[in-house]
């Protein structure tokens, strides 16, 4: 990518210079965020026995699924 990014300046690509610089820098700020949420989970690793309630399926018309059939 650099070396795509270097060509594109010598070559007065604008267009492609300012695209590839955005999606760089995106990727790098990728990188940033999984490795601090990686340090997070490895500080404060997620709960078990963690109670999640999950409500039933619906349709359109807000009736329940089992209802449907």
């Amino acid at each position: 990518m650099v070396s795509n990014l270097i060509e594109f300046w010598t070559k007065r690509h604008w267009g492609l210079l300012t695209t590839g610089v955005v999606i760089f820098a995106l990727a790098g700020w990728l990188v940033v965020e999984s490795a601090l949420a990686v340090r997070r989970f490895r500080r404060r690793p997620v709960t078990e026995g963690l109670d999640v309630q999950f409500e039933p399926a619906t349709i359109s018309d807000s009736r329940p699924l089992e209802e449907k059939t």
